[in-house]
């Protein structure tokens, strides 16, 4: 019964747009902005992780330029929803490795996982 209830309280962290799961961040030896933990996924899209949950736009470009190549000229023209896609990976908890249900979201400081994908 345990067993079950953690099944459904607690899931494995996946790529949103793949479902394929992916290895813990390396844990920040401070929590800075600027500390970004990325991920490329083998569907292609790109995962950074914002420890602090307050730099999200220097995450998201450093998302994209990661998935244009480190081409900042191309990230720098692609548009949203034309271009690329964002997921949000709400609900994870670095420390455990886990995604809780939406326990908090990457407004309450606990960090932050962005997904970019590239259409």
């Amino acid at each position: 019964m345990y067993h079950q209830f953690m099944r459904r309280d607690s899931e494995i962290p996946r790529c949103p747009f793949c479902r394929e799961p992916f290895n813990r961040p390396p844990a920040a030896q401070s929590k800075r902005e600027g500390d970004f933990f990325k991920w490329t996924c083998s569907c292609r899209a790109v995962g950074i992780f914002d420890s602090t949950g307050s730099n999200l736009g220097e995450a998201l470009m450093e998302g994209l330029v990661l998935a244009s190549g480190d081409d900042w000229d191309k990230a720098l023209g692609l548009e949203e929803n034309k271009d690329y896609q964002i997921k949000h990976l709400e609900g994870y908890s670095p420390l455990e490795h886990r995604v809780r249900g939406g326990r908090f979201t990457y407004k309450s400081g606990r960090g932050a996982f962005i997904f970019i994908k590239l259409l």
